[in-house]
C-alpha cells in the first residue's frame, strides 16, 4: 500500500519537474532548472521497488548469490586492480626508460 503513495508522489513531481522545465524554458532562465533536479533523484526511489520484486521471486536465486558474492569480494577486487595498474605502470616506465636510451 505505501508503494501506492510513492508511485502517487513520484508521479507528482515528474509532473511538477515537466511544467517547471517547460516554464523555465518559456522564459529562458537556464538557472531555475538546476534548482529542481533534485526530483529526478527522486526518481531513483522507483528502482527499489523493482529490487523489492526480484528478491522475491525465487528465480533470480542465482543472481541474488552472485550479487553477493560480488559484494562480498570488492575488497579484494579493488586490491586487485590496484595491482594491475601498478605493475602496467611499472612496465611501462621500464619500457620509456628502455626506449630513450
Amino acid at each position: 500500500w505505501n508503494w501506492n503513495w510513492l508511485d502517487l508522489v513520484l508521479g507528482l513531481l515528474a509532473a511538477y519537474d515537466t511544467l517547471w522545465y517547460i516554464q523555465s524554458q518559456a522564459s529562458g532562465d537556464v538557472a531555475t532548472t538546476s534548482n529542481i533536479s533534485f526530483v529526478r533523484l527522486v526518481r531513483v526511489l522507483k528502482v527499489m521497488k523493482t529490487f523489492r520484486a526480484v528478491r522475491v521471486l525465487r528465480i533470480f536465486r542465482e543472481l541474488r548469490m552472485m550479487i553477493a558474492s560480488i559484494l562480498g569480494s570488492i575488497r579484494s577486487l579493488f586490491w586487485g586492480g590496484v595491482l594491475i595498474m601498478l605493475v602496467t605502470y611499472i612496465f611501462g616506465c621500464c619500457f620509456t626508460q628502455s626506449a630513450a636510451i
